[in-house]
């Protein structure tokens, strides 16, 4: 087997849980969804449920909040699940800050399998696909905050 996770990123409703089974299953290896996992290393790393509270109003400052602990939750991750396939959350390939992105990318660099999925290679088709499938998965339930994300992403 392989020392190196496959890595699927992407933004919301481009297909990375399907694609990760599908991959996880044709190649025997285990299959880990960061959205599942990521609270176990976020409170390992001090995260507050009290203060996400306290942001809970807020879009923008509770996503900053996140943030500040994705580096964190995907080193750790990945120094636990080497011979994998890992699908990241969307939100775990979005990095406004810089400094977060720019750890992020030295922490993915070495990496020989990381892929972005996305439905076209042309931005506006992939974002108006994927807005279509989340509007279609969550109705009115999907908001205005995460259609910006998308957008964004």
């Amino acid at each position: 087997m392989l020392d190196s996770p496959i890595i699927l990123i992407g933004p919301m409703a481009v297909g990375k849980t399907s694609v990760a089974l599908s991959l996880s299953e044709k190649l025997g290896r285990p299959n880990v969804p960061m959205d599942r996992i990521r609270w176990y290393y976020y409170l390992k790393a001090g995260y507050s449920i009290a203060r996400e509270k306290e942001l809970n109003h807020n879009f923008l400052e509770l996503q900053t909040y996140w943030k500040t602990f994705d580096v964190q939750a995907i080193t750790s991750a990945l120094q636990d699940f080497r011979d994998c396939v890992m699908d990241f959350g969307a939100g775990h390939s979005y990095y406004p800050d810089l400094n977060h992105l720019d750890r992020m990318v030295a922490l993915l660099d070495p990496i020989p399998h990381v892929f972005l999925l996305l439905p076209s290679e042309d931005k506006e088709v992939s974002l108006q696909v994927c807005l279509a499938r989340l509007k279609e998965r969550y109705g009115e339930k999907f908001g205005e905050d995460d259609l910006q994300a998308t957008r964004d992403y």
